[in-house]
């Protein structure tokens, strides 16, 4: 799109963040403009902005009210989509924002990860709030407390992902060794890419931003969360050829996007 301005990349709500939790929100940031995301607000604890800004110098933020967790949106901030959950803390009052959300954005897609997906366990009223684009992107821990049910054999998770898909009338990517992604009608993909690499802190809120970024740029929930949990992998592979398995960071996934979007979309401009 020679002549796109970035209005017509997607605009991203991201509300992330919490006190000693500033990084989740920088990944997640970091991942979703790597991937494409021309517009990124970031609303999170006031104490957190500048630790934010100082790594995220193209997104703007919103400060919450609160200094060490966020506990509620003061303006109306535009969005195409939004990202809830990377290091977000699970105080009271951010359980509180997440119900306001997902009344006041109920037409938006929105990915659901980390402690959004542990206050949604918890709260059956938001589950019945959730909006009908969501995803959610739960690690099995996550996945058991949403779901109600332990995993006992990994035989069971294309199975038990599809459950939760249809009762939660959402997309579904439980995250692991070949991640399972369902969609609410019983569609299934188990994503080929990746490697034991990702087994580090960070490299969800990378996965949570690449598919909230694609969702923001107009790609329906489930093609949105197949090829970003595509991508995801691709970009650790990639890294790979550069570090070493155990050296992997989170960090290293972010820098190989831009080669693995390369390798998924070629493009004549960069020819």
């Amino acid at each position: 799109r020679r002549f796109a301005h970035k209005g017509d990349a997607g605009r991203l709500l991201l509300i992330a963040g919490s006190r000693g939790m500033t990084g989740a929100a920088v990944m997640a940031a970091q991942a979703a403009l790597r991937s494409g995301c021309g517009l990124l607000t970031t609303h999170l604890p006031a104490a957190c902005t500048d630790a934010y800004h100082a790594q995220v110098m193209e997104a703007m933020s919103d400060a919450d009210p609160h200094p060490n967790h966020n506990s509620r949106l003061t303006r109306d901030i535009a969005a195409d989509a939004l990202l809830l959950g990377c290091g977000l803390g699970t105080h009271i009052d951010t359980a509180a924002l997440l119900h306001d959300l997902a009344e006041r954005y109920h037409d938006r897609p929105m990915v659901w990860d980390a402690d959004a997906l542990n206050l949604l366990a918890a709260d059956p009223a938001l589950q019945a709030k959730l909006p009908p684009a969501s995803v959610l992107t739960p690690h099995p821990g996550e996945f058991v407390r949403l779901a109600g049910r332990p995993l006992a054999h990994d035989r069971e998770r294309i199975a038990a992902a599809r459950d939760l898909a249809a009762r939660l009338h959402a997309v579904v990517v439980l995250k692991g060794k070949y991640s399972i992604i369902s969609a609410p009608n019983g569609d299934t993909l188990i994503n080929p890419t990746g490697n034991a690499g990702l087994a580090k802190g960070g490299s969800g809120d990378v996965l949570a931003g690449i598919i909230a970024a694609l969702l923001a740029q107009g790609y329906p929930p489930f093609t949105a969360t197949a090829i970003g949990s595509y991508l995801h992998g691709l970009t650790a592979d990639i890294a790979l050829a550069d570090s070493y398995l155990t050296s992997l960071t989170a960090r290293d996934v972010l820098a190989a996007i831009p080669a693995a979007l390369q390798n998924l979309f070629p493009d004549p401009l960069n020819s």
